[in-house]
């Protein structure tokens, strides 16, 4: 049961997903707009950033629901130790990008810390999956 409504929720996602970019990447500023006035001091390079911040998390949006499909399944399996750990490496991915890469890539890391934390979770959640899945469902 636990796999089936892995899958099923897989196959969701990705079309929220496509969903979610193609309104980002179509109407993103516009939707900004309803709450950066660009005619305000700053306006417009908030827009700007704005703009490429939502780009690149909607861009992203698959990762972090894979990640929270998975942590529910594992949460299913009853390990929720599990969440806790994923969680510890998600902070790790944000403080990595935050301390360490911003000095490599500069400002553009402060847009990518939630897609590598998502990441760096995802890969350890998708691990824990494999393992206990393999063990706990047939």
């Amino acid at each position: 049961r636990v796999k089936q409504g892995v899958r099923t929720s897989i196959k969701i996602s990705f079309i929220l997903y496509l969903i979610s970019l193609t309104v980002s990447i179509l109407f993103g500023k516009y939707l900004l707009k309803l709450f950066i006035n660009v005619n305000e001091s700053g306006g417009q390079e908030a827009l700007k950033f704005a703009s490429r911040s939502l780009i690149i998390l909607s861009s992203c949006l698959v990762i972090v629901f894979m990640l929270y499909i998975l942590r529910n399944a594992i949460q299913a399996m009853q390990i929720s130790s599990m969440t806790l750990i994923t969680g510890l490496v998600e902070i790790l991915g944000r403080t990595i990008m935050a301390k360490v890469a911003i000095d490599y890539i500069g400002s553009d890391s402060l847009f990518m810390a939630d897609p590598v934390a998502w990441l760096f979770s995802l890969v350890c959640t998708l691990g824990a999956y494999i393992h206990y899945s393999k063990k706990r469902l047939k």
